[in-house]
Order: structure tokens, then sequence, then C-alpha cells
């Protein structure tokens, strides 16, 4: 019987190995030549997070879960065009979601093909959005969080609504992860101040006011399922609201709103034209 050495896909394997010259375990990555690849790939941002920081440690399970060989986490930050966004015309802001989440997966996927072409194992940290994980229905769908990665990297902080806010291109930014087998020479930091103004526009425009005005999250047990209008066909789904509003975002009154108005504003595409437009107006 023929040794397995002398299989053709085994010296095609050590063949190609030798070729590209195979990234020694203990190598660090220039993080100057990375942050390149990175932008090469299309990122418009992008820092760089070692797997034991502090800031992200409850994602530790996630990340030994889906790549334990993880010791640096790539987040990548790829830009929205700003007024596609504030149209209220919903076809216009939603193709620009919906590309720009294909653009942000399809970066991350050439970070990953291009690491692998130098040897250096990596794998995208799960989608921008979706597909999730449709198994844990019901709980944590999602692989790796992806914004308190990109506050650890250096790339915003996170605004009183939960998203995070960049220094240059503000809320208009949708966020990926890249994990690596390799160190980096030089890791990012938090930036040191929030971009976040607290105007409170976000509290007014949230279609079921599950944004409070200090800021704080709800606690679960104060949390309820309620029917609300969806921003992508104006059809009705399932938010997320206080006991206290719910009965107002039931009926559709203007309690949900606080002191703007009417209960079905808030991203794109929610409400009519006119309720959006004066929205962006005031």
């Amino acid at each position: 019987m023929a040794q397995l050495s002398e299989h053709p896909s085994v010296k095609h394997f050590y063949q190609s190995r030798a070729n590209r010259g195979e990234v020694p375990q203990d190598q660090v990555l220039d993080a100057a030549w990375l942050r390149r690849l990175c932008l090469d790939a299309g990122a418009d941002d992008v820092g760089f997070v070692e797997r034991d920081r502090p800031e992200i440690a409850d994602q530790k399970s996630e990340i030994d879960n889906v790549f334990p060989r993880t010791r640096t986490l790539i987040s990548v930050v790829c830009r929205m065009n700003r007024e596609n966004i504030r149209t209220p015309a919903r076809s216009i802001s939603n193709l620009e979601f919906h590309h720009t989440t294909d653009e942000t997966n399809e970066v991350a996927r050439r970070i990953v093909s291009a690491l692998e072409e130098v040897g250096i194992s990596a794998i995208n940290g799960g989608a921008v959005g979706f597909p999730m994980e449709a198994d844990r229905w019901g709980s944590k769908m999602w692989v790796i969080s992806h914004k308190p990665v990109a506050v650890a990297a250096g790339l915003g902080q996170m605004g009183i609504h939960r998203n995070v806010i960049h220094p240059t291109f503000g809320n208009f930014i949708l966020l990926g992860t890249v994990l690596v087998d390799a160190e980096i020479s030089e890791y990012s930091h938090p930036v040191v101040y929030n971009p976040c103004l607290e105007c409170k526009l976000c509290v007014a425009a949230c279609p079921t006011g599950a944004i409070s005005p200090d800021g704080l999250d709800l606690p679960p047990k104060m949390r309820q399922l309620v029917k609300t209008q969806n921003p992508l066909n104006g059809g009705l789904g399932h938010g997320i609201v206080s006991p206290a509003v719910q009965p107002g975002v039931q009926i559709g009154r203007d309690t949900a709103a606080g002191s703007r108005g009417f209960h079905c504003r808030g991203g794109a595409g929610v409400g009519s034209q006119s309720q959006r437009a004066a929205s962006m107006a005031a």
C-alpha cells in the first residue's frame, strides 16, 4: 500500500505551504500591514482587539465555540451614505441598509481570504445582521456581538440608543468582526470620549418607547412584546417596550413617542412620508 505522504493531494498541500511560506505560530503580525489589508478589502475603518481584553470577556464562550484558536479580533466599519438613510423614501433607505449589510459581510470574507492566502487562519465572526443561528430561537441567536468589539477597538462609543457612534461617520455605519489565529504588533484602544451629544432625538423617534431618556436599557422583567410597524414594509411586527407604554403602543396612541408626536416613527421608513419628513425637520 502506498505511503500517505506520496498521495498527490498530500504532496500538493506541502508544496503549496512551502511556496507561500507558512506563518509560524508565534509570529506577530504587523498592525500597519494588517490595517492596510483590511482597508484594501473595502473597510472604511478597522481596529484590533486582543482576545483577553476585559471589555469583551463576556464573549469568551462564543469565541471558544466558533473558533477556539482566536487570538485577535478585527473589528470592521463600513459606512452608509448619510442622505440615503435620512430620506423619508423607504425604498432608498432600505436599499442602502441592505447594500451596506452585504458589503460589510463581503469585506469580512475578503479579509479572511487574504489572510488564508498567507497561511493565517481566520473566520468571519458572524453576519452583520442575518442570517443568525436559528436553532437558538428565543435566546442569543447571533455569534459575536459586533458592538462591544467595535467599542474596544476604538471605533466609537455607544450612544443612549445603544448603537455605536463612529467619531467620523457618526451613526451611519455597519459593523463586522473577523477572528484571527495570530497576535498583532499593536492593538487598538477605546476612544476617550463619547461622540453622542445626548440630544434625545432617538428617544423621541423610537416607535415603541424602548429608549429611556437616561440611556439605561430596560431590565428583562420590564420588557414586553407588542405589535409595532415593520420599518421594511410598513406591516406589523414585534417590538419590545415597557409595560408602562405598552397600552399606548397597542392602540396606536402617541405615548411611546414621548414629546414628538406619533407612534410609528423610528428607523428607515417608519411612519408616513409626511410624518418621517417632519421628524427630520423637528
